[in-house]
């Protein structure tokens, strides 16, 4: 019997019957036979069911990472080019504020005024103001 045992394939070895694990191997098959396995539910562990969430969950938490890392060397490079803007735009107002001081000079004024043969008036007129609002006087 043991040269039939040591030819044996391992169907027969795994249904011998030893300490009762094999014979419940084969009451299961028992069950199974006859029965359309095809509309059953698939039922796994609860384990095996949150590792696939936590994968998607790890995956999009690490996009959002990365957008929000992106916008924000975006971000700082329109404010690097906006501090460039600011400052240029200072400084060309700081030369036309000269340039408008430059023009309205009294001393270049009463030159110009001077080279066109425009002279201090002899007398002044005083002309009181019209109260527009108040309407015609009687």
């Amino acid at each position: 019997m043991s040269a039939r045992r040591a030819s044996a394939g391992p169907l027969t070895r795994l249904f011998r019957s030893r300490k009762g694990a094999p014979q419940q191997r084969r009451r299961r098959r028992a069950e199974l036979i006859g029965r359309d396995v095809a509309g059953m539910p698939f039922r796994s562990s609860p384990s095996s069911r949150l590792l696939p969430v936590a994968l998607v969950g790890t995956l999009i938490a690490a996009l959002c990472l990365a957008a929000l890392r992106v916008d924000l060397i975006r971000q700082r490079y329109e404010l690097a080019e906006a501090m460039n803007t600011e400052k240029q735009l200072i400084d060309q107002k700081r030369l036309l504020t000269a340039q408008a001081r430059r023009l309205r000079d009294p001393a270049r004024l009463a030159r110009m005024a001077a080279e066109r043969g425009f002279v201090r008036p002899e007398r002044l007129i005083d002309i009181e103001p019209l109260d527009v609002a108040a309407g015609p006087r009687p």
